[in-house]
């Protein structure tokens, strides 16, 4: 997950998850460190966030410093219940926020995914209030489905 100004990607852009990378996945943790990250932020913050870290910016969503943030682009958010039956270490996130995050949000998805169903995603950007996109046949959005810069990333938001 990124956190990078509302100008672009390039212009201040600060990783956020590094120290969280290993290990099993915990929400509450996560989430502290994702209020603690944009708390520190100088400005305005435009959350970025891939697989897991759309569960973290969703549950985070409601922040105490939510003024913050000015947008959220969430790309590719596993099923909770699908992946953690396919071994993934992530029952923990569920399950999926309820509330609408109160800040504009895109969710693109896959039809391909296999950590997700299209339809699924779907339901998770109406649940979440996000403009939904569909990417088409390209996996998980990540370098194992081929992918490096995204350019298409920044026109989306």
């Amino acid at each position: 997950m990124f956190i990078g100004s509302p100008t672009g990607f390039g212009s201040g852009a600060a990783p956020f998850g590094s120290s969280t990378v290993t290990g099993k996945p915990d929400r509450d943790r996560w989430v502290a460190e994702l209020h603690d990250t944009v708390q520190r932020a100088a400005g305005l913050v435009v959350l970025v966030a891939h697989s897991l870290g759309c569960h973290t910016v969703a549950h985070g969503a409601n922040m105490r410093h939510t003024a913050l943030v000015r947008a959220a682009l969430l790309v590719a958010p596993p099923c909770i219940c699908h992946s953690a039956s396919r071994g993934a270490p992530i029952a923990g996130f569920g399950p999926p926020a309820a509330d609408p995050l109160p800040i504009p949000t895109v969710l693109a998805a896959s039809s391909t995914d296999p950590w997700a169903e299209i339809d699924r995603s779907r339901l998770l950007a109406e649940q979440w209030g996000a403009r939904f996109v569909d990417l088409g046949d390209t996996g998980h959005v990540n370098p194992e489905a081929g992918f490096g810069p995204w350019p298409q990333g920044v026109v989306l938001l």
